[in-house]
């Protein structure tokens, strides 16, 4: 490291030329400079407890989720505070890790260096190598400096004498010392050692020819030594919880990298704290002595030395960024393409307001960590509220921003530096739900905060002169966070008719439910003679039937380690091509069934359970939901343009007949299957299977089997679909005599019970 300071001048100065005033002169820079060291200290101490505490809290979290991620990582609250340190906080501390320290106390300390005369140094060290070391305990550093120069002035016997005593001095530091010395600008032991062997077999050569001309090689590497003494003046995350729990994993190595980093700091400031009190003892030591201090060549080498070399060394640890490999480790992983985004968190974001909508929670329990009434002990700060009203406002949700912004206020006194913002965004969901009062309220509220901001006043005489002469600019409005359920289910849209099935406000009545019935099933397949299948009737027509315990545990392990780092985000089928979009957060991996043995029998089951044909089947789909994961309402067979754009894999095999979906986990709350028309809303038990036909027995769509999947409110969930084909299906269910896409079973019954009738009364 190259200094542009310089610590001696050239100039003719007797041996002890120093005054009473003159010693006393640089007893008090040095004081000076040691109070500059002090500083440095204190400030990198607080650097080092604020990792600490960071750290601390970051080991918390972990043993928290030590036992199963995926549960832990299940909670999107907490799945949502993650990525936002990911992304935000770790962003921080980032800033924090490289931030410069020692800066103006270095060029405090490089004002003060005092110009000490290069000769008093050197005739300081020319006496000193000829002293004896008995009972004398040397820094490596100075008896490696005495060695180099011994080997100069062409004294080896004085050099190997030197060098010996560095070696020693090497063995007596730690490891974690001996990394602060190589940042001190000196070579590293193997090379002390390399140089004594040379300067070994020099010394015990007689021969002066042979020694001087022995000497270039070891003098080249002293030639580099000395100059070295003395130098010269993109992944996705969200939208799976399995792979939330690599966001966790990389978080783990992050912590690691930043514990060696404040390893690496400590032991700067251990070594630091130990120079300062050599320092002071040395300094302490030549103030009580005065002119007399010089009288013993050691003294008056070690003070000169120490103004000059020491501090200079003392300068260059200050100045270099210790822990520098850890933080060029940990810098590497954080600008890696896959670590969480901006568009991570605005997805988890999102998964949050969708489990408000969904389920009509309110943001109060939210933020306390309360979800659907199951409280889960997280709690959100009023950044993360601030943060979710900011995106709610942005996508269109004025209600839901209106609630966190409101509950954000509430837990300013934590972070009162949040308040001008929070009411920035209040004005503008209170303006977009037509609260004008409020609107004028928050305005001057605002401006109170912040009298001298024109944005806000030009702003609000905006507002003003807008809304001056309309009606209701001075009458409260009462907001709700949810809008109120239509009582005429008529005029639910097809989203909120989704929405409402998930949460439970649109069921079947008890007299709609009284017909459906649950047993063994046996009439599909002689097999199942012998092993009935358990099956629970939830609509008769169109066809909807869950099946209990299908698949078993050890399948679902097989499944887990053949989806293992396969699964992307899902796609839908858009206008002309397939697309990613907010209406399916999930990830998923399509596997044929000839990879695995276990594929094959559980195609082998699903035959038996539907009595179709499963030879011309899709692959088999894997799919894990992540934060707020769901599938909005949609159906499963394909539109005319899916096949006209070429969008559905081998279309001569037909549109998808049938579905049979498994569920290969419980989810703790939500994560639900909802069936809108039906009004049918499947819980997700592990090792059940539901199975409905996507098509009418006439060919054509049916828009009755809308369904969606709900979005998870906490847990993870894992499902596989089996989609079949139409194609070789007509003799398992073959066509009826009439289109039953235009009219029902029950209708065509219904039909003919009044033909009958009408027939009877013409013949009586």
């Amino acid at each position: 490291m190259a200094l542009s300071i310089t610590f001696w001048v050239e100039a003719n100065a007797e041996r002890g030329s120093y005054s009473t005033s003159g010693i006393a002169e640089l007893i008090t820079v040095e004081k000076k400079l040691l109070a500059q060291m002090v500083d440095y200290g204190s400030v990198l101490r607080k650097k080092i407890s604020l990792m600490r505490r960071y750290i601390a809290l970051m080991r918390v979290k972990e043993m928290e989720a030590e036992s199963d991620r995926e549960q832990y990582l299940g909670n999107p609250l907490h799945s949502y505070s993650l990525i936002h340190h990911m992304h935000f906080d770790w962003t921080n501390w980032r800033r924090l890790l490289e931030q410069p320290l020692g800066t103006e106390q270095i060029s405090k300390m490089r004002a003060l260096m005092p110009q000490i005369p290069k000769t008093e140094y050197w005739n300081a060290k020319q006496d000193l190598i000829h002293a004896p070391l008995a009972g004398v305990q040397f820094d490596p550093l100075d008896s490696l400096e005495l060695a180099l120069f011994a080997f100069d002035k062409d004294r080896p016997d004085l050099a190997q004498k030197w060098l010996s005593a560095t070696l020693s001095g090497y063995q007596q530091l730690s490891p974690s010392e001996k990394e602060l010395y190589e940042v001190l600008n000196v070579v590293k032991e193997s090379q002390v050692t390399k140089l004594s062997e040379l300067v070994k077999t020099l010394n015990t050569n007689q021969s002066s020819a042979l020694n001087r001309s022995g000497m270039m090689l070891p003098l080249l590497l002293v030639g580099a030594l000395w100059q070295v003494l003395f130098p010269v003046c993109g992944a996705e995350f969200y939208s799976s919880v399995h792979e939330m729990t690599k966001v966790f994993g990389y978080e783990q190595k992050m912590l690691q990298h930043m514990q060696k980093f404040v390893a690496d700091n400590q032991s700067k400031l251990d070594f630091l704290r130990a120079r300062l009190g050599e320092f002071e003892q040395e300094r302490n030591e030549a103030r009580h002595w005065g002119t007399a201090y010089f009288e013993s060549p050691l003294n008056q080498y070690l003070l000169s030395k120490r103004l000059t070399v020491d501090w200079r060394r003392v300068e260059n640890l200050m100045d270099a960024d210790t822990g520098q490999k850890p933080l060029e480790r940990l810098l590497k992983l954080r600008r890696n393409p896959s670590m969480p985004n901006a568009s991570e968190l605005e997805g988890a974001i999102d998964g949050l307001l969708r489990l408000q909508f969904v389920y009509r929670l309110e943001a109060k329990h939210l933020a306390k960590g309360i979800l659907d009434g199951v409280n889960h002990g997280t709690h959100l700060s009023p950044e993360h509220c601030l943060d979710i009203a900011r995106l709610a406002l942005r996508d269109q949700h004025p209600r839901l921003a209106h609630a966190w912004l409101l509950e954000a206020q509430e837990r300013l006194p934590q972070h009162p530096e949040l308040h001008p913002q929070i009411l920035a965004l209040l004005v503008q969901a209170k303006a977009e739900l037509g609260d004008f009062l409020g609107v004028n309220g928050t305005y001057q509220e605002l401006l109170k905060l912040q009298p001298a901001s024109e944005e806000h006043a030009r702003n609000y005489e905006q507002f003003m002169r807008n809304h001056a002469a309309k009606d209701g600019l001075y009458e409260s409005k009462i907001i709700e966070e949810h809008a109120p359920i239509p009582e005429d289910p008529s005029q639910l849209d097809e989203f909120q008719a989704y929405s409402l099935t998930c949460s439970g406000h649109r069921r079947l009545t008890a007299a709609e439910e009284r017909h459906l019935r649950c047993g063994y099933m046996t009439e599909t397949h002689p097999f199942l003679l012998l092993a009935p299948l358990k099956a629970e009737e939830l609509s008769h027509d169109p066809l909807l039937v869950l099946y209990h315990e299908v698949i078993y545990q050890s399948e679902i392990d097989t499944i887990r380690k053949l989806t293992t780092n396969k699964i992307r985000r899902a796609t839908v089928v858009g206008t002309n091509q397939s697309v990613v979009s907010n209406v399916r957060t999930s990830q998923i991996t399509f596997i044929p069934k000839t990879e695995h043995q276990v594929l094959q029998t559980i195609d082998r089951r699903v035959e038996d359970m539907t009595n179709l044909n499963m030879d011309y089947a899709e692959d088999h789909q894997f799919a894990n939901y992540g934060i707020g994961g769901h599938y909005a309402q949609h159906m499963d067979w394909f539109t005319q343009n899916a096949f006209d754009y070429e969008l559905v894999s081998a279309p001569e095999m037909g549109n998808r007949i049938a579905t049979v979906l498994f569920y290969l986990s419980d989810v703790a709350q939500g994560g639900g299957t909802a069936f809108p028309h039906l009004k049918q809303h499947l819980r997700p038990k592990k090792y059940a299977a539901a199975f409905w036909y996507n098509l009418h027995a006439a060919g054509g769509g049916d828009t009755r089997t809308q369904h969606g999947a709900c979005p998870i409110i906490a847990g993870s969930k894992w499902v596989q679909n089996r989609w079949i084909r139409e194609f070789v299906q007509s003799d398992r269910r073959p066509c009826l005599l009439w289109d039953d896409s235009v009219a029902t079973f029950g209708q065509i019954m219904e039909l003919a019970k009044q033909q009958k009738a009408a027939a009877k009364k013409e013949s009586s």
